[in-house]
């Protein structure tokens, strides 16, 4: 039903991704209090899977309730649009989207969860990323990375083992480009995570990566994660010496 109304009503044309319009839509339910109760009840009342439809399909319902978020309109949109964000994290981590939304729109789409619930996406994201096998797809990074990124998430099971190092094995652009800016960022991070055995496998990982010298962006950020973490850099020339002919 809601989504009929907003289809319908004069002037509330979303375009997610391109900037949020929907001003006829907007004027009405400041206008019209009754209205736009309902139409926050309505939200309100969406479960998970439309959720996740709306995250896939960037509609005109989402529009809506980022317009409503802009307009300072109090949402209490529920679990059942934290665990269709999640959902749509791991959409995100198996390539499959089909839409994506635009960094001003997306950070207007979390911003409906409040601290702890951001804290659960995060969680949600970082479960994404291990069950795409610790190689989520580039898109992920750009939507999910920030999320993932918090210390309190990272300190969880599994992110070092399970995702950091297999970033770095499967030397993804994306994936070893984020992971660089996290270490850049807290750089005694894994010096006080809580899997001390994780850590260890994972600097012995990154010293053979180092010792590999892989080029160009990969290279950079192999680079950028040794420096972080004070790990002694070889010198230049060839890495193994050369046998001194008989």
């Amino acid at each position: 039903m809601l989504k009929r109304v907003v289809s319908f009503a004069p002037g509330s044309r979303f375009t997610s991704g391109k900037g949020v319009s929907g001003v006829g839509l907007i004027a009405a339910v400041s206008y019209d209090k009754e209205f736009g109760q309902w139409c926050v009840e309505a939200l309100g009342r969406i479960e998970r899977r439309e959720w996740l439809d709306h995250l896939e399909n960037q509609d005109d319902v989402l529009g809506l309730a980022v317009e409503l978020s802009v307009q300072k309109i109090s949402l209490s949109l529920g679990v059942h649009y934290l665990d269709a964000l999640a959902d749509f994290a791991d959409v995100a981590a198996r390539g499959q989207l089909t839409k994506l939304p635009s960094q001003s729109s997306w950070g207007k789409i979390v911003d409906q969860l409040s601290v702890e619930r951001r804290e659960l996406l995060g969680r949600g994201a970082l479960q994404a990323a291990i069950n795409a096998g610790g190689n989520p797809a580039e898109p992920f990074f750009n939507l999910f990375g920030s999320e993932v990124s918090r210390s309190n998430v990272i300190d969880n099971g599994g992110a070092v083992d399970r995702f950091f190092s297999v970033v770095l094995e499967k030397r993804g652009e994306a994936g070893l480009s984020w992971l660089a800016d996290l270490l850049d960022a807290h750089t005694n991070l894994l010096e006080e995570h809580p899997d001390k055995a994780g850590v260890s496998a994972f600097k012995e990982r990154l010293r053979n990566a180092v010792d590999e010298r892989p080029e160009g962006a990969v290279g950079e950020s192999i680079t950028r994660i040794a420096t972080a973490l004070g790990m002694e850099m070889p010198k230049s020339g060839k890495h193994q010496e050369e046998k001194t002919p008989e």
